[in-house]
């Protein structure tokens, strides 16, 4: 059931006391209040034709049988409200109205007034004084004061002129409430201060960095103390493959004498000459025969002291570095 207001609605009726009115159909020139809808309600007017009776309420249309409950009474000719007003016999019509205690008007400053109790209000640029005004979910950008007691999503607000004006990056202060009660105009905010370093993994700094030509070649070393350099040799000069040179001069083997042990092992023949004239001996002569040694010598190793003097080139492995430390931002 919806409140329902229409344009040029009218009808009459004959209706007598303080009940639910028939509708008799639309006067000329007018529409019926068929256009309310069934069971939707309607700010409507009943006036006697031929009497001074007459009175302004809410009412209820029924389509079937056409009919116009008087369901909330806000004023008649009679001042009984909210009771119905007892109706004569007679032709009366009855029409949508506007109640002046149900309207929104701009009083001569151009102020609404007679706001009574929004169920759901979106107000821009509203003023005035919100004091004992109620609020249940409220969307607003007004300058308001007094106090706003919140029954629903509000907050209640003290009386103060939060009117404070527009600034660019402003300080502000806030009061206990909410209400930015002092502005005024700061700088801009800075992600990174001046002189902030940090490392980035790109060819060209960014949009206003510099970029750092200090360090060039070097490797980043990782510490917990004071951050500083050192090194002597570049990063890539240290860790190209390289081949050490050993360079010998003066070199000589010295003499030395084998033992038997040490020589190998082998033997000697030699010819044997008896001495004994063969015929004096009644035989044939044996001189001249050769005869072997027995062997001697053990095979065993020997070694040669050298003297000289042989040198090495380095390989240099003091790369040179810069030393940074692990941060994150709190």
């Amino acid at each position: 059931m919806a409140l329902v207001l229409a344009d040029r609605v009218k009808e009459t009726t004959t209706t007598a006391g303080t009940g639910t009115v028939t509708l008799l159909g639309a006067s000329a020139g007018f529409q019926s209040f068929a256009v309310v809808g069934n069971t939707n309600t309607t700010y409507y007017a009943i006036v006697g034709q031929t009497t001074s009776e007459w009175e302004v309420g809410i009412g209820t249309y029924t389509a079937s049988g056409t009919l116009l409950a008087r369901t909330t009474v806000l004023s008649n000719s009679s001042a009984t409200e909210p009771s119905a007003l007892n109706f004569a016999a007679g032709t009366k019509d009855v029409f949508v109205t506007y109640p002046s205690s149900k309207s929104v008007n701009l009083d001569a400053s151009g102020n609404a007034t007679a706001l009574g109790t929004p169920v759901a209000f979106i107000g821009t640029n509203i003023t005035g004084t919100a004091s004992g005004l109620t609020a249940g979910n409220v969307t607003t950008n007004a300058n308001l004061t007094g106090d706003i007691t919140s029954s629903g999503n509000a907050t209640t607000l003290a009386t103060v002129n939060s009117n404070v004006g527009s600034f660019t990056f402003s300080s502000v202060t806030v009061n206990g409430k909410g209400l930015v009660t002092a502005a005024s105009s700061g700088s801009a905010p800075v992600e990174f201060p001046a002189a902030t370093v940090m490392l980035f993994v790109q060819t060209s700094a960014p949009t206003g960095w510099t970029k750092s030509t200090a360090h060039d070649n070097k490797a980043l070393r990782v510490i917990t103390g004071t951050v500083g350099s050192g090194g002597t040799t570049g990063f890539t000069t240290v860790f190209t493959n390289q081949t050490p040179t050993i360079t010998t001069s003066g070199l000589s083997a010295g003499a030395t004498t084998l033992t038997t042990a040490q020589i190998p092992s082998h033997t000697h023949t030699y010819t044997q000459n008896s001495g004994y004239p063969a015929a004096g001996l009644g035989g044939s002569a044996q001189d001249g025969a050769p005869i072997a040694s027995s062997s001697t010598g053990g095979g065993g190793s020997h070694t040669h002291t050298v003297t000289g003097t042989a040198t090495s080139t380095a390989i240099t492995l003091n790369v040179q570095y810069v030393d940074v430390i692990i941060a994150t931002k709190n």
